[in-house]
């Protein structure tokens, strides 16, 4: 077996985090015309529910908590029919994307001018968020 290499753990402290932060406190986003989602970690599983949109009522069950590589590569628990094939891959993609980009709040919610809660942290990249920004700066990367 190939030595894993110093990243193989790379994500686990931050999923570790978003598991433990949802598992007490509702996960919200929006997904555009998916609509708004929302759900908590139960047991292991994430399991999200579509408020608004044309998956409204709709279920996405996200397993376990996905390991680095999964994360990284948007396969295993992140790329799975669970029990309903298109939520479950349309909800597993976007909580991908967003722990790639560090952009699930683990600290106090912070809010703004939209609706619902910001989706980000502070380790987030200044290039990539889940919801749209006003504007866009221009200046130190």
């Amino acid at each position: 077996m190939p030595n894993p290499g110093p990243y193989v753990n790379y994500m686990k402290p931050y999923v570790d985090a978003v598991w433990a932060k949802y598992a007490t406190e509702d996960l919200i986003f929006d997904s555009g015309d998916a609509g708004v989602w929302q759900g908590r970690v139960q047991g292991e599983q994430l399991i999200m529910t579509a408020v608004t949109g044309g998956f409204q009522g709709r279920q996405a069950i996200i397993t376990r908590r996905p390991t680095t590589q999964e994360v990284f590569e948007g396969k295993g628990v992140l790329d799975m029919d669970v029990q309903d094939g298109t939520t479950d891959k349309l909800v597993q993609a976007q909580i991908c994307a967003a722990l790639n980009r560090h952009v699930i709040d683990i600290s106090t919610p912070m809010s703004d001018n939209r609706t619902g809660p910001t989706i980000r942290n502070t380790t987030s990249s200044r290039r990539a968020t889940i919801m749209p920004s006003s504007g866009i700066s221009r200046g130190s990367a």
